[in-house]
């Protein structure tokens, strides 16, 4: 199963590609002076892209365990028919996954008995910038527990919705948690949100494919 696991993650790694091209061009454009408004649309973009990433990953993880659980050859009729109409069940949940929070991500996992949410406990870095005086880049790192990583999850999900559809950022606590810049009282996503929303993402898709191994060795 860790050849099947270990794909799902490099499709994800792969799918995640165009948020750190996103991140690396907004790095290059922070190193002259000035302000840019548009910029921001840099930061929008990787989150999109991160939680489309996240969808990706998902859905091929489930495929993956679904084919782990093909009945061999020699096996009775009536087992593979069985798996047949589960394995086209799940199909058709996975093409219907077009909101990947942590209810429905479960839910669609439940179907494989697969529950890796208590190992999201993470702990992940990502950079932020201050002045050359100041000593330039620098990491910056936050410890989850479990139940707060299924908060954040939930929150970047609002927040590629709110992107795509065009709308402003609530003023909730949730929102300028994750988004900690700031326009008319409303939270806005800075290049240092935009990264740090990368690498959880990172973070949760590597313990979760730790855990796959674990319970379908």
């Amino acid at each position: 199963m860790s050849a099947k696991t270990d794909a799902a993650r490099a499709r994800f790694h792969t799918a995640l590609t165009p948020a750190w091209d996103l991140i690396a061009i907004h790095k290059r454009l922070s190193e002259s002076p000035g302000r840019r408004e548009s910029e921001l649309s840099l930061n929008r973009g990787a989150v999109v892209f991160a939680v489309a990433a996240w969808q990706t990953y998902v859905e091929q993880l489930t495929a993956a365990m679904v084919a782990a659980a093909l009945p061999p050859a020699t096996a009775p009729a009536s087992e593979k028919h069985l798996y047949s109409m589960l394995k086209a069940n799940i199909d058709n949940q996975i093409k219907r996954l077009n909101v990947p929070d942590t209810k429905k991500t479960l839910e669609l996992w439940a179907w494989v008995k697969f529950e890796p949410s208590t190992s999201w406990a993470v702990t992940y870095s990502w950079q932020k910038q201050r002045s050359v005086a100041h000593g330039g880049w620098f990491n910056d790192s936050a410890t989850v527990t479990a139940h707060q990583a299924k908060e954040d999850l939930d929150t970047y999900v609002l927040i590629r919705h709110k992107i795509v559809h065009g709308d402003v950022l609530p003023m909730e606590p949730r929102y300028a948690r994750l988004a900690t810049g700031s326009r008319d009282g409303r939270p806005r996503l800075k290049r240092v949100d935009a990264d740090r929303c990368l690498n959880f993402f990172l973070a949760l898709v590597n313990a979760t494919t730790t855990e796959a191994g674990t319970q379908f060795p």
